[in-house]
């Protein structure tokens, strides 16, 4: 999806060749974890919709917002 824009930055500079194999390196990394967890990739997806979900997400989603202070204008 992205290769052509990966060439490119590699060919101006932008992005260096051992940056690439290190997010490579990560992807592939959590590929093995995944398939490791036992979890089948064939499953039909779904969601769980109650109480106990509904409020870990919420306590989740409070414990990573973050307020960021914009005291010399940098943030536009």
């Amino acid at each position: 999806m992205r290769g052509s824009v990966t060439k490119r930055e590699l060919f101006c500079g932008k992005l260096q060749e051992i940056e690439l194999d290190a997010s490579v390196r990560r992807m592939l990394e959590l590929a093995i974890y995944a398939r490791s967890s036992g979890v089948s990739c064939q499953g039909i997806e779904g969601y769980v919709d109650d109480l106990e979900s509904r409020t870990l997400l919420r306590k989740s989603t409070a414990a990573a917002c973050v307020l960021l202070k914009n005291d010399r204008q940098i943030l536009r």
